[in-house]
This record gives C-alpha cells, structure tokens and sequence, in this order.
C-alpha cells in the first residue's frame, strides 16, 4: 500500500511541476514558481520512498506541503478569475496530496513502522 502512495505522490508532484508552467502563466509568476517547487519537493519525496524505502520517514513533510499549496492562492492572492485555473489546480492537487499523506502516516502506524 505504501508503495502505491509513493507512486501517486511522485505523479501528483510531477503534475503538479509541469502544470505550473502551463496553467496561467501569463497571469502571474508567482503561482508557477511556487507550484513548481512545491510539485518538485512531492515529486522527490514520492520516487525516493519508491525506489529506496529512504523516504518513507518524511510522510509527515507532505502533510504541510499538501497544505500550503491549499492556501496558497489565498496568501498569495490569485484567487481572481481570471487565474482560476491556476487557483483551482492548486487547490485540487494539494487535497490530493495532502490525502496522500495522511494516508501514509496512518498505514505506517496501522502495519506499525515507524513515522
């Protein structure tokens, strides 16, 4: 099950790196730059906990990953209309994620390793 989280996060990063570029870029850079290392950050911690087991302690750092990219738009403040692509791709990409990781924290305690 672990397994499948990580690969879902790695997609949900990757996705999350390379829409960043694509979704509303004229509007505005800081919703891309942000998006693209936030995507990254998930992304690296996805294919590091699938290939080695190495990240599998950093469930936990997808959690407020997860839950910045939720607030993001609203901090920053690309909520207008017309960067609601970008403030609705943000803001449906970080549930996922932050499912994501709470999923992992909590089938890490249920087979009992360590978070």
């Amino acid at each position: 099950m672990l397994a499948v989280i990580d690969g879902l996060t790695f997609a949900v990063g990757v996705w999350l790196a390379l829409s960043s570029f694509t979704i509303d870029l004229d509007h505005d850079f800081t919703n891309p730059w942000n998006d693209g290392l936030v995507g990254t950050c998930l992304a690296v911690l996805g294919a590091s906990s699938l290939i080695s087991g190495v990240g599998h302690g950093w469930f936990p750092a997808r959690i407020p990953l997860a839950a910045w990219l939720i607030t993001t738009p609203f901090v920053v403040g690309y909520t207008d209309t017309p960067m609601a692509s970008g403030t609705t791709n943000d803001i449906v990409t970080g549930a996922i994620a932050l499912s994501l990781g709470l999923s992992g924290v909590l089938e890490r305690k249920r087979t009992g390793r360590r978070v």
